[in-house]
């Protein structure tokens, strides 16, 4: 069985704000299995959306008006 994290582990490990992680979660940008209320994730799934080159620049929603920017692919 995958190992499963809580919302501030998957921040400290995708180097993100608390805010920013479910900020991604509420865009469908990170998955996400849900325990009741509780919000988990399988850290095999985030190794392979690192791997597609998701990497959050901006980390705290607030300082880009509400918005996050991630990179990928197509902005170089």
């Amino acid at each position: 069985m995958d190992a499963l994290l809580n919302v501030e582990e998957v921040a400290k490990f995708l180097r993100m704000t608390k805010g920013a992680v479910y900020l991604a979660v509420n865009r469908r940008k990170l998955p996400v299995v849900k325990l009741g209320r509780r919000l988990r994730f399988r850290r095999a799934d985030l190794e392979e959306l690192l791997e597609q080159g998701f990497l959050p620049v901006v980390d705290d929603a607030a300082t880009n008006g509400g918005e996050m920017e991630y990179w990928d692919e197509e902005m170089w």
